[in-house]
């Protein structure tokens, strides 16, 4: 009788098939890692840049807000003079003080805490506000200007991208001191007023020169977290006598 003998069909992978199938894994495991990061660049981005527009936006809406509720004779701007470290804004009942973002931690900066008083006398001052008091905080007294009480509201917190103004303006440097008369107001006590400020991360290594934008990113760090933006507004003060 003669036997068959049955042979097994059933065969292993191959070396190359094997390695392709490695190569092909990694590959693929190399993409998503690739794609994550990327989603995460362009997330963490888009927190930058929102929470530059809102503190913008709550900032602005403030010092319109005041400048709007004042009588145009009480409204004063005052910084440093040479190149400014900081500047301040008074209206009727309410100040303005901040410290430019890359004076933050000078001690020489021109808005300074009342030295040893309250849970952070020695806090930067990014925007605050706080009532004037009866106090003229915008007019220095033998070259001296009154101090920042402890008290402040901070406007503009550090939060998680470290946020700071770079620039502000208010039309100083046409029609006068105190901006133009309305049109058409003989009275001459409502004025308009032209309003410019520049927020955003305060990194002084990953902004440019000038301070108005962020330098071509040298790393995915510097793209993810660079962000300034100009808020440019008009209040009209005067209209509360």
């Amino acid at each position: 009788m003669t036997q068959v003998r049955k042979h097994s069909s059933t065969a292993g992978f191959t070396l190359v098939e094997l390695t392709l199938a490695m190569a092909f894994i990694s590959l693929l495991l190399l993409g998503i890692a690739l794609l994550t990061m990327q989603i995460s660049v362009i997330y963490n981005k888009g927190l930058t840049t929102r929470a530059v527009n809102e503190a913008g936006q709550l900032i602005s809406a403030d010092v319109k807000r005041s400048l709007d509720s004042s009588k145009s004779i009480a409204v004063k701007y005052a910084e440093n003079g040479g190149v400014p470290t900081g500047g301040r804004l008074c209206t009727d009942l309410t100040v303005y003080a901040w410290n430019y973002g890359k004076y933050l931690n000078d001690t020489n900066a021109f808005n300074q805490f009342q030295t040893g008083l309250g849970p952070a006398p020695n806090k930067p001052i990014r925007f605050v506000k706080f009532p004037s008091g009866g106090i003229d905080y915008c007019t220095a007294v033998h070259g001296v200007y009154p101090d920042v009480p402890v008290g402040a509201n901070d406007v503009l917190t550090a939060g998680d991208v470290n946020l700071a103004v770079h620039a502000f303006s208010i039309n100083k440097d046409s029609g006068g001191a105190y901006g133009e008369p309305v049109f058409g107001d003989t009275s001459g006590v409502q004025r308009i007023y032209q309003i410019s400020i520049v927020i955003g991360t305060s990194e002084q290594s990953i902004l440019e020169s000038n301070v108005d934008g962020c330098k071509a990113p040298t790393n995915r760090i510097d793209d993810q977290y660079c962000s300034v933006n100009r808020f440019s507004f008009t209040a009209r003060a005067g209209n509360v006598e």
